[in-house]
């Protein structure tokens, strides 16, 4: 197995505007009859992606409509609403968000719905970031040429009505009656609430990435 971290970063990517600067007006004028023609060099092919920048990529879908779904229920609803339309948004995003060679999701360590229980490969990781790992994610080689990738979520502010501590009485009856196994309140701002993951293969094309639901990392 060989598992790599790399240094804490945002969970969305920022993107980089670049500008090209011309060649300024008062530059000294260039007789072309007198200079040999040069012919322009050929554009290099676009590199290809690789598999971990891939896998930040693929995540994007499953994050931005989450937030959607989220937002969109609080505004309308308030937590108790926002409870109801996750339970049924939250599967359709994640199903959305797939594909036959990319699978992405969410665990815990603390979950609402069982059925986000973290598969093997995810487990070190998990564990680690439960007692501290600052690490702003994680990537394991997974068999069958395939990529796992890890990020880490930490709760925010707007979370808690449905996470925290003091919850009111109505998301404890929406709880009580949607997730009579939830294990997934009493956080605090901050506090490490799970991951989002991916599989996506190593050779884009080369595989389905389900092959690898319930193997073991090499």
């Amino acid at each position: 197995m060989r598992n790599s971290k790399s240094k804490p970063r945002p969970s969305s990517l920022v993107a980089l505007a670049v500008l090209a600067v011309g060649v300024g007006a008062c530059s000294p004028a260039v007789d072309e009859r007198s200079e040999p023609a040069v012919s322009e060099p050929h554009a290099a092919p676009p590199r290809e992606l690789s598999a971990e920048r891939r896998a930040v990529e693929a995540l994007l879908p499953l994050k931005q409509g989450l937030m959607t779904a989220l937002t969109t229920a609080l505004e309308e609803g308030g937590p108790e609403q926002a409870l109801a339309a996750c339970r049924l948004a939250a599967p359709a995003v994640t199903q959305d968000a797939s594909s036959p060679e990319v699978r992405v999701g969410r665990t815990s360590h603390r979950l609402r719905n069982p059925d986000n229980a973290a598969e093997l490969w995810m487990e070190p990781a998990l564990a680690d970031w439960v007692a501290g790992d600052t690490a702003g994610s994680h990537a394991v080689e997974l068999p069958g040429g395939r990529l796992g990738y890890l990020e880490p979520i930490y709760l925010q502010a707007m979370c808690l009505q449905c996470h925290g501590s003091d919850l009111g009485s109505g998301v404890r009856e929406r709880l009580a009656e949607l997730y009579p196994e939830d294990r997934a309140t009493g956080f605090a701002e901050g506090d490490f609430r799970g991951m989002f993951w991916v599989v996506v293969p190593i050779d884009p094309g080369s595989g389905k990435a389900s092959e690898v639901v319930s193997e073991e990392p090499s």
